[in-house]
């Protein structure tokens, strides 16, 4: 049985079209796919966090606003945790024989977590003495 040279050319167009649309369905995808995890599930799950430093008088001294990025970074790595806030800290007080990040700071109050708020809350009054 021998192909017709007509039908040949049908299958190569046919073949070349369906190439070129599912080449444009992949990059329409993976723009879309791209912009919805950046734009909006980065967004939601990590922005809108707030560090706030409360001074020895329990007054707020400093209320800073944590890009997605870095909220990321930090809630990922416990010791990136700890020197991004010794960092903010380090202006307003001084830490005394304890790591910011330890379950023994959260437990005298030291540092709270608020998931629900997406805040850190940092209360120097509790800084345990020398």
């Amino acid at each position: 049985m021998v192909l017709d040279n007509s039908f040949l050319q049908m299958v190569q167009e046919n073949l070349a079209v369906n190439f070129i649309y599912d080449v444009l369905k992949f990059i329409i995808a993976f723009i879309f796919v791209k912009f919805f995890y950046e734009k909006v599930y980065i967004k939601w799950k990590w922005g809108g966090w707030r560090v706030i430093i409360l001074n020895e008088d329990r007054k707020q001294v400093v209320s800073r606003k944590l890009s997605c990025s870095v909220t990321k970074r930090i809630f990922e790595d416990l010791g990136e945790f700890s020197i991004y806030l010794k960092g903010i800290i380090s202006p307003y007080g001084w830490l005394n024989n304890i790591d910011i990040a330890s379950e023994k700071a959260e437990g005298i109050g030291l540092i709270e977590r608020d998931y629900k708020n997406k805040m850190i809350i940092i209360d120097l009054s509790k800084n345990p003495s020398k």
